[in-house]
C-alpha cells in the first residue's frame, strides 16, 4: 500500500473515530431537557438559556431581547422556589429532531398575572395615569413588575401541574437544543396562554378603545392643570414617616430587618426590610393598602456608584394582612398593612422615595438605618 493511500485511510479512520466518540459524548434529548429543567429549578436563568435555541432571550415571556434581564431573572427565581418535575420521557427521535415529555408542577403564572392585573389596572384610570408620557409608561411598567413578583412569591400562590412536550432540534454542531415555542413558555410560565385570551381584542373593541381615547384627549388640558395644582399644593408631602397626597395618606408605623428563615421571611433567601404602615383613603376612589403603597413608594440602597439600586419587593412579612392588603378602603377609613423589600446588604441604609402617584413629581425621601 502506498504512503498516500495509508495517509488517506488513516485520515478517514480518524474521522470515523472522532464521529463515533462525538456521538457517544453528545447529550441525549432527555439529558438536555433535564439540564434545562434543573437550571430552572435552581433559578439559573443564564444556564437554562444554554439548552435552548435562541438562548436566554427565548425564556422571556414575549421573546423581546430588550426586556429587562433583571426582571426575567427575578420572575424565574420566584417560580423556581416551588418548581418540581418528574423524570423526562423520550417520545421520539428522528434524525435531527426529537420530542421529550415531562410532568411539571410550578406556580400558576397565568393566575398570578391575572391577580396582578386585577390589582393594578384600576389605578391605570386614576389621576396618576391621566396623561400618557414615556415617564408614566415606564413607571406603570415598574409597578406591574413589583406587583407581579409579589403575587409570584405569595405563600398561598396557586400551583399548576401539566405535561409539557418539548421539541428539540440539533444545531449546526450536532447538539440537541430545545425549540423556542409555546411549550417552552409553558414549561416556565404555567397557563401563560390564558393571558393571551385575556388581552385579545376584537376589531369592534379596538374601534371602541380608539373612540374613547379621542374623547379623553378633549379633557387632557384640564387634567394637566389639575395635576399642576395638586403638585403645588403645600399640603402634599413626605416627611416624618408620613406621605400625604390628594387622595390618600400613608403613615409608617414600624420598620425592622427580618433575616432569612425568620418569621415573616420564612421562604426568602435574602434578609428583608419590613415596613408596617397605615393607609387612609381621603377620596371617593377605590384605594387598597398594597396598591396605594406601590404607586407612592420605591426603595433603594445606594451601594452602587454607577447605577440606582432599586430594591425588589419581597413576600408579605405579616400574615395577618393576607386578605386585607387588597381590600378597598372606605372614604376617610384607615387600614393597616405591611410590605417588605429584599436587602442587598446589611450596612447601607434603605432610602424610601415618595412621588405623587406613580408618574408624579417627587414628594421627598427618607433614609432608614438597618444596622
Amino acid at each position: 500500500m502506498s504512503i498516500r493511500k495509508k495517509l488517506t485511510l488513516g485520515i478517514m479512520l480518524a474521522g470515523i473515530l472522532i464521529g463515533i466518540l462525538a456521538g457517544c459524548g453528545a447529550e441525549k434529548p432527555t439529558d438536555v431537557v433535564n439540564g434545562y429543567l434543573t437550571s430552572i429549578q435552581k433559578g439559573d436563568f443564564k444556564k437554562a438559556g444554554t439548552y435552548v435555541n435562541g438562548g436566554t432571550d427565548s425564556l422571556k415571556t414575549n421573546g423581546d431581547s430588550t426586556v429587562d434581564d433583571k426582571f426575567t431573572t427575578s420572575m424565574i427565581e420566584a417560580i423556581s422556589k416551588n418548581y418540581k418535575y418528574e423524570k423526562p420521557i423520550e417520545v421520539s427521535v428522528s434524525g435531527d429532531k426529537a420530542v421529550v415529555k415531562v410532568k411539571i408542577t410550578s406556580v400558576d403564572f397565568g393566575d398570578a398575572m391575572t391577580a396582578t392585573m386585577a390589582e393594578v389596572m384600576p389605578l391605570a384610570f386614576a389621576s396618576a395615569f391621566e396623561e400618557k408620557t414615556p415617564k408614566s409608561e415606564k413607571a406603570f411598567e415598574k409597578l406591574m413588575e413589583k406587583t407581579a413578583l409579589k403575587h409570584l412569591k405569595a405563600e398561598d400562590v396557586t400551583m399548576a401541574t401539566r405535561t409539557v412536550k418539548f421539541n428539540l432540534k440539533k444545531n449546526k454542531d450536532g447538539v440537541f437544543k430545545i425549540v423556542n415555542n409555546d411549550s417552552l413558555t409553558e414549561s416556565i410560565y404555567a397557563n401563560f396562554s390564558q393571558l393571551k385570551d385575556m388581552f385579545g381584542e376584537s376589531e369592534d373593541e379596538v374601534k371602541k378603545t380608539d373612540s374613547e381615547t379621542s374623547n379623553n384627549e378633549a379633557t387632557t388640558e384640564n387634567t394637566k392643570e389639575n395635576e399642576e395644582k395638586a403638585t403645588n399644593n403645600k399640603d402634599v408631602y413626605f416627611k416624618d414617616n408620613e406621605a400625604k397626597l390628594n387622595d390618600l395618606k400613608i403613615k409608617i408605623t414600624e420598620t425592622k430587618v427580618i433575616q432569612s428563615g425568620e418569621t415573616g421571611n420564612e421562604y426568602g433567601e435574602k434578609p428583608v426590610f419590613a415596613i408596617w404602615y397605615e393607609t387612609t383613603n381621603l377620596s371617593d376612589k377605590d384605594i387598597d393598602p398594597i396598591t396605594a403603597w406601590m404607586v407612592v413608594f420605591e426603595a433603594v440602597q445606594d451601594n452602587n456608584p454607577n447605577a440606582v439600586n432599586t430594591l425588589e419587593v419581597g413576600g408579605l412579612p405579616d400574615n395577618q394582612f393576607l386578605d386585607s392588603q387588597s381590600e378597598t378602603i372606605k372614604k376617610d377609613g384607615t387600614v393597616l398593612n405591611a410590605v417588605a423589600y429584599e436587602l442587598d446588604d446589611l450596612e447601607t441604609p434603605v432610602t424610601l422615595i415618595a412621588t405623587q402617584g406613580i408618574s408624579g413629581d417627587k414628594l421627598g425621601e427618607q433614609n432608614f438605618d438597618i444596622k
